[in-house]
Formats: structure tokens, C-alpha cells, sequence
């Protein structure tokens, strides 16, 4: 087991997506990314170790709760799990964190 958490960011903007991820990195944070409930649970499915779960609330023609209604239909996931944070994010707020501005 690894002494780091690792986060999972799920977002479906890859631009996005690929914007926040390499901000936590720079803070020092081991990320993977999803772009989909589905690739999400896949990637839940295959680590070994717990994460924790970051996830815009819309992801495509889904949202987070088709991600959390996946999470609890399969007990053997629920130890994979550090902890659990819904977001709504858009590039404006990211765009005013960046500038220092406030929305």
C-alpha cells in the first residue's frame, strides 16, 4: 500500500480536466484522470489502493450521482475509497482564481 492518497479526478471537459490536474500536481499530489463514470469506476476497479475521489457534479449526459449510484452498487469498491469531493467547476472560475479575480 502507498503512503501517498491519490486523487482521481473525474471531468469530462479533457481541457479542464487536464488544467486542474496539473494544478494539484504542482501542489505535490499524485492525480489520475477520468473523463466518464464509466472510466471512472474502471479505474476505482483496477487500483489496489484507496483514493480519494474528485468529481465535477455534471460529467456528459451523466452526473455525479450515476457515479455514486455506481460506487454503491458495488460493496467491493466502497474500501477503495479515501474520501469523496463533488465539484462544480468552469473555466470562468478557474480563469478568476488564476487572474486573482473574484466572481
Amino acid at each position: 500500500m502507498s503512503d501517498t492518497i491519490e486523487i482521481l479526478l473525474v471531468e469530462d471537459e479533457r481541457e479542464l480536466r487536464e488544467e486542474l490536474a496539473e494544478m494539484l500536481a504542482a501542489n505535490g499530489l499524485s492525480v489520475a484522470q477520468a473523463g466518464s463514470v464509466e472510466e471512472a469506476l474502471h479505474k476505482i476497479r483496477a487500483r489496489p489502493d484507496p483514493l480519494l475521489l474528485m468529481a465535477d457534479y455534471r460529467l456528459g449526459p451523466a452526473n455525479a450521482g450515476h457515479l455514486l449510484a455506481g460506487l454503491a452498487g458495488d460493496p467491493a469498491l466502497h474500501s477503495r475509497l479515501a474520501g469523496i469531493l463533488l465539484m462544480s467547476v468552469s473555466y470562468t472560475h478557474l480563469r478568476a482564481h488564476e487572474t486573482g479575480r473574484n466572481l
